[in-house]
């Protein structure tokens, strides 16, 4: 089959980025006129990835595209079409496990809002529906009702995707591509995948699957296994070889490997929204600070992703700010040491912070342990935000990262069907309380300080720790280490509950 990359209509294909268009990457047949035959040369070509076509240009321009790692970007050229070929490019996935009478959800199933999809009515099949996001460059997904207006197609371009559902009757969820989640990393191609660093390399880290015909193949072992952070993959020989890595601080880093390639996988997108990412400029220290210096500028950026591309490249971005409308695609790509900790409004503006999944350090331990103030009993229900129905510690995560001035979570995940309090406390996270089944973090630069006090570690060590995660069993920090910070000094001798006693619940 054949899909439509970025829209498809007046785009060429590109490799890794938008400017990424080698030679090597596809077969050139000059004068085919007709897109069928162009399709023809493909379905014919032992290994096709897609096409790039055009009628007009050198009497007729087809190139079949070869590139190990397929299309992953576009650039916009007028006459021309680019096309993805392979059904693994058109799956439609079960969200949790189940699509039928359920809708679409982003963070949490009370997170919903008319800004993450387009809605499209008189749609009248849920294949008309899929046909309507497929032809959409951020389509994450749709959601479908046949029997409301004349067939309710919702096309899901939230940036985070979707996350979450929420049962209702006569809808359909589901997210899309998985080729979107699958995200080559520092270019993906010759590229061998590494943990913390590119020497980080241990047989723990993955399961090896020898004799995997192709690189589908590796991603299919990767998303049927119970846990998989990405893949490596290298044909040979003797049959391909794929890595299905399951590392608990996933993939972070790659080395050179003529002929492998390296791709992150999973749902949780490295770009979160701020204050709701649409309609909003990146800030400082407050919503009025925006210093040229907090950012690197690029103008004439055609696409989001492009953007996000750019960001990814630069070792310290800390976020982008994005908009189509001005400078013909103006990227902003934020480098600030304190990051983006406020927004302001703007029209046709994206605000995203980047990659601070792992800026959450454990408080006081790595479980059994509810967030407080100041001291134990500093426990204000003005401190934080409460979202329940919160399916993962790594969703309650994703809310702190999208809350502006978070300053940690604490999550319970068998109380109200997933408990997450979102805290936004000036002063931070600074004592905890016993509390079965409860984890209490720490978010951003206080994170990394808190951790720094109570090791008396380095930077780089720190980020080691943060990048590994403690061992199953282990505390996040050791009782010799906390009575090293700054922190109050705390005794839990007489404290024999188990669970704390806020409002009335356990």
């Amino acid at each position: 089959m054949f899909q439509p990359v970025d829209g498809g209509v007046n785009r060429v294909c590109r490799g890794a980025n938008f400017t990424d268009d080698s030679p090597e990457d596809y077969v050139l047949h000059k004068g085919t006129t007709s897109l069928s035959d162009c399709m023809r040369l493909c379905m014919m070509a032992p290994v096709c990835k897609g096409i790039e076509f055009s009628a007009k240009y050198n009497d007729g321009h087809c190139e079949v595209w070869t590139r190990a790692s397929g299309i992953n970007a576009t650039a916009p050229v007028r006459d021309f079409m680019c096309l993805r070929y392979g059904a693994v490019q058109e799956k439609f996935d079960l969200i949790n496990g189940a699509s039928s009478n359920r809708v679409c959800r982003g963070d949490s199933p009370d997170d919903n809002s008319e800004a993450y999809y387009i809605l499209r009515e008189n749609v009248p099949t849920l294949s008309a529906c899929k046909d309507l996001c497929v032809a959409e460059p951020d389509c994450k997904g749709i959601e479908y009702n046949e029997a409301l207006q004349g067939g309710r197609c919702e096309v899901w371009t939230r940036t985070a995707g979707i996350s979450a559902t929420l049962a209702m009757p006569g809808f359909t969820c589901l997210r899309y591509g998985m080729q979107e989640m699958f995200k080559p990393v520092d270019g993906g191609e010759n590229r061998v995948c590494r943990g913390a660093s590119p020497i980080d390399i241990s047989p723990s880290y993955y399961v090896v699957h020898n004799n995997t015909a192709t690189m589908d193949d590796c991603k299919k072992l990767c998303t049927e296994a119970p846990v998989c952070k990405g893949i490596e993959y290298s044909s040979g020989d003797g049959g391909g070889r794929c890595e299905v890595w399951t590392r608990v601080g996933g993939i972070r880093a790659t080395f050179e490997g003529n002929g492998s390639v390296c791709f992150r996988y999973g749902g949780t997108e490295l770009f979160i929204p701020i204050g709701g990412g649409g309609g909003r400029a990146c800030r400082g220290g407050s919503s009025a600070d925006d210093s040229p210096k907090h950012y690197i500028l690029h103008t004439g950026i055609p696409s989001l992703d492009d953007c996000k591309r750019l960001c990814e490249r630069s070792p310290t971005c800390k976020g982008i700010e994005y908009n189509r409308v001005y400078d013909n695609g103006r990227c902003e790509v934020w480098t600030r040491p304190g990051g983006i900790t406020a927004t302001s409004p703007m029209r046709n503006s994206e605000c995203l912070r980047y990659g601070t999944t792992e800026l959450f350090w454990p408080v006081d331990g790595w479980a059994d342990q509810a967030c407080r103030g100041a001291t134990e009993k500093d426990d204000s229900p003005a401190y934080y935000e409460l979202h329940v129905g919160v399916a993962s510690l790594a969703a309650c995560k994703t809310l702190c990262i999208s809350t502006v001035h978070c300053r940690g979570v604490e999550y319970t995940e068998h109380v109200e069907g997933g408990r997450c309090e979102v805290w936004t406390r000036v002063g931070g996270i600074l004592a905890t309380h016993p509390a079965n089944g409860t984890r209490c973090f720490q978010y951003g630069e206080h994170a990394l300080d808190a951790a720094r006090d109570h090791n008396n570690l380095s930077l780089r060590e720190v980020k080691a720790m943060q990048s590994e995660g403690p061992a199953d069993g282990a505390p996040g920090v050791t009782r010799a280490s906390r009575r090293r910070s700054r922190a109050v000094t705390r005794s839990w001798r007489n404290h024999p509950e188990s669970w704390r006693n806020r409002g009335g619940r356990p």
